[in-house]
């Protein structure tokens, strides 16, 4: 049988793993642009209770506390920082950051995803993210292109070859969510709409869209790995002792044993 104090030391070094590959996970998405950092939330258990507060004593008296005892911790949610990362110049035309709420839609198999990386590129006439997904509403781009123009709101023109006048195309729309945390990360930058993050939401001039895209940027992850760094000293101070306290809970039970 497993000593309970073992139970709770594990349930307490789980936690403090989940928190610490978060950290690094964290950190090795320092150059990732658009990555949003995770945090670890957790939470205690439930308790055992030998004796309830406000129960009898005696004839006279009642408990005026209760005697419980912790069964230990456990993981209750993973929240990513949605707040935007730093905006770094690239003066590529084909870059665009967002500085403020909101994902791009791309379609893929199967429906649409989000992502807030803004490396874009042509593929089949269309603008597509890095990984060659089309944005939706999807823009096209001529190929005798000299030019490509996106101001604050999105709005794409284009300077074509041969002609005078600049000619729109289309616009960039970003999509929300009333609970961002919701949303399924799958990796490559995107996330897929859940019944938790609600539907896609179109956004516009209302929603702060006047001057949300930067165009020829980029955004960075807003990963502080400094930060990360000084969360993964600690925990890994407490797993070495929560360890250490296992190890003692075994020799007490050895010891418990070969003298009982």
């Amino acid at each position: 049988m497993t000593n309970p104090l073992i139970h709770i030391a594990l349930s307490g070094i789980d936690v403090l793993q989940n928190k610490l590959n978060a950290s690094i996970h964290n950190i090795t998405n320092g150059t990732t642009e658009g990555y949003k950092s995770i945090d670890v939330i957790s939470s205690d258990s439930g308790y055992r209770t030998q004796r309830s507060a406000g129960s009898p004593l005696d004839q006279n008296n009642n408990s005026p506390t209760g005697i419980q005892y912790g069964t230990g911790t456990k993981v209750i949610a993973t929240e990513r920082n949605f707040t935007a990362g730093p905006t770094k110049l690239t003066g590529d035309e084909m870059h665009v950051a967002i500085s403020g709420q909101g994902f791009f839609q791309v379609e893929r198999a199967g429906g649409f995803a989000y992502t807030r990386a803004g490396r874009l590129q042509k593929k089949d006439g269309l603008l597509t993210n890095e990984s060659g997904l089309p944005l939706d509403p999807p823009i096209t781009i001529p190929d005798n292109l000299d030019e490509l123009i996106i101001s604050g709101d999105g709005t794409i023109t284009a300077k074509i070859r041969g002609e005078e006048d600049l000619v729109e195309l289309g616009q960039l729309v970003l999509f929300n969510f009333s609970n961002p945390n919701g949303l399924k990360a799958i990796g490559d930058n995107l996330y897929l709409e859940t019944s938790a993050s609600g539907g896609a939401m179109e956004m516009d001039a209302g929603d702060g869209m006047s001057d949300v895209i930067k165009h020829k940027c980029l955004e960075e992850s807003n990963v502080n790995s400094f930060a990360e760094l000084i969360k993964i000293m600690p925990i890994t101070d407490l797993i070495k002792a929560i360890s250490n306290a296992i190890k003692m809970c075994e020799e007490t039970n050895k010891y418990i044993i070969e003298h009982s």
